[in-house]
């Protein structure tokens, strides 16, 4: 299984790559980041990410169980990346 990235390694990244940042600066800003994406979602906007995605919120009205879920439609380059690290790992 790979290992998963969580809030607290991805704090550990940013602030490394940034070491002029304080750590607790960087948490706030992702935090800030993550918060606004949720809100813009839960209000029923699209929320585009360059080089990532696209999130779109969508409703389900035939079903009871599912009342609503995201479509993910990842960017040209994210695909490309991630077909070459798989690529290079079944290599």
């Amino acid at each position: 299984m790979t290992p998963r990235l969580n809030l607290k390694k991805l704090v550990g990244i940013v602030a490394q790559r940034n070491n002029k940042l304080p750590p607790n600066i960087v948490r706030l800003s992702i935090e800030t980041i993550f918060q606004t994406i949720s809100s813009s979602l839960a209000t029923g906007q699209a929320v585009s990410l360059r080089k990532f995605g696209r999130l779109i919120p969508r409703r389900y009205t035939k079903t009871p169980k599912k009342q609503c879920g995201l479509v993910f439609h990842p960017s040209r380059q994210l695909t490309d990346l991630v077909n070459l690290k798989a690529k290079n790992i079944d290599s």
